[in-house]
């Protein structure tokens, strides 16, 4: 069973051996990757904000080419100098603001 379990680590391993990041499937959210330790020695790929899969499910997380949308990973790779070749925003808009206004005009209403 051992030897099974570590076929479907190596086949995981394959998937982001092109430096993929990695698409959650319960969220959709896409994460940077980093080994993460699961049992004992076994290192799997997992997201670098080390968000978890639920019940440790290895199909649960998916290489994608799609560009890094978890705000922690980002955080993280940018912490680190590590954002070159990601894509994303760092930071969301609080507020969609206008320019102040410019006092050209008199107030009306009286």
């Amino acid at each position: 069973m051992i030897a099974q379990f570590a076929s479907v680590v190596a086949a995981l391993w394959r998937q982001f051996a092109r430096g993929e990041n990695a698409r959650l499937r319960e969220t959709g959210v896409v994460h940077a990757v980093a080994p993460v330790r699961l049992l004992g020695d076994l290192v799997v790929p997992g997201a670098r904000c080390h968000t978890g899969v639920a019940g440790g499910e290895l199909g649960a997380i998916a290489a994608t080419t799609d560009p890094v949308t978890c705000r922690t990973c980002l955080d993280m790779l940018r912490a680190r100098g590590e954002l070159e070749g990601v894509h994303g925003e760092l930071q969301l808009a609080l507020f969609d603001l206008d320019p102040a206004p410019t006092p050209d005009r008199e107030p009306s209403g009286g």
